[in-house]
């Protein structure tokens, strides 16, 4: 257990922690600047089932915020640093989003009781159904994707189809627990894309390495 606490790189775990905060002082602030929302939604968010099991791996995304990109991190720090540029990034994009275009959606109405249930109204009371689009939870998932698709095969091949199926599960999770809608994860999906190509293209991810020098030597 030493040598396990003695091998992880507490300055990039704070790292991790720090954007977990930054994306929630980015939400905290667009919700300062909200006017009467929009309510979004189409049919399809209609025929979409309510799976209330779902709601576990929702939570798991919270775990995941550090675990992935810290598993990244010690296989490939070009991919770690990718990743970091593009959360940032698609971070403020979504702040502006929320702010030029604050959005609503209709959640479930849950009367049943139960462990699964109060999770998800739990859920329901803490986030309020505003500023839905892009669903910042599919948007970091797709990153996942991304991002381990990139350290090729510096990855085993059992991790990445791991992260990837885990990815999706927690998109679907965000669908079949009620908390987002279809147009939530499409607008993720486009966001998220766009910037990591350009942040690939452009190699604007090794300016990370000036940040944290010291750990980005291979």
């Amino acid at each position: 257990m030493k040598k396990l606490v003695k091998k992880i790189n507490f300055k990039i775990v704070g790292l991790l922690i720090s954007l977990i905060i930054f994306e929630g002082l980015i939400f905290f602030i667009s919700k300062l600047f909200i006017s009467t929302p929009h309510l979004i939604g189409s049919i399809l968010d209609e025929k979409t089932p309510f799976i209330p099991q779902f709601i576990y791996i929702y939570f798991a995304w919270y775990i995941s915020l550090v675990v992935i990109p810290y598993y990244i991190y010690t296989i490939s720090k070009d991919s770690f640093n990718k990743y970091i540029v593009v959360y940032i990034i698609t971070t403020l994009i979504c702040g502006f989003i929320f702010i030029a275009y604050p959005n609503t959606i209709t959640r479930a109405n849950i009367t049943d009781g139960g462990l699964t249930n109060n999770l998800i109204k739990f859920i329901y009371f803490m986030d309020t159904p505003v500023n839905c689009m892009p669903s910042i939870h599919c948007l970091y998932s797709f990153l996942y994707i991304y991002a381990i698709i990139d350290t090729r095969k510096k990855s085993p091949t059992y991790i990445k189809i791991a992260t990837i199926v885990f990815s999706i599960l927690v998109v679907l999770s965000t669908l079949f627990i009620k908390q987002h809608i279809i147009y939530d994860a499409i607008a993720s999906f486009i966001i998220s894309i766009i910037v990591w190509i350009i942040v690939d293209k452009f190699k604007i991810y090794e300016h990370v390495n000036k940040i944290i020098k010291k750990d980005n030597e291979i």
